[in-house]
């Protein structure tokens, strides 16, 4: 009987021993995850910073581009009356020229 015993408390104790172990590496492993986490919400606190500071200079972009750039729309229509005009130029220009030396061509040409 003392054998059947010493067995048992043989076991016991391997099996406290196996159940020590396991806590010790459970509590390390928590620590580890713990530590990982810190350093995830560390990181995570620094690109939401970031993240606001984007934001605010992406703000501060839109409500100054109306004062600095042209819209599209504005600058066809802009272009168009631009061309319009110098078109219009173009056409004076010829018709002056073509007057021009029509009015040289009766004078010089014996008649």
């Amino acid at each position: 009987m003392s054998e059947l015993w010493i067995q048992i408390i043989s076991m016991v104790v391997v099996g406290g021993v196996m159940l020590l172990a396991l806590r010790t590496m459970q509590g390390r492993y928590y620590a580890y995850l713990d530590q990982r986490f810190r350093a995830q919400e560390e990181r995570t606190a620094t690109l939401e910073k970031k993240i606001d500071g984007l934001q605010t200079a992406h703000a501060d972009l839109c409500a100054s581009l109306p004062t600095q750039y042209i819209g599209r729309d504005d600058w066809i229509r802009f272009s168009t009356t631009i061309d319009a005009k110098l078109d219009a130029l173009h056409r004076e220009n010829v018709e002056s020229e073509r007057r021009i030396r029509e009015e040289i061509h009766r004078k010089t040409s014996p008649s």
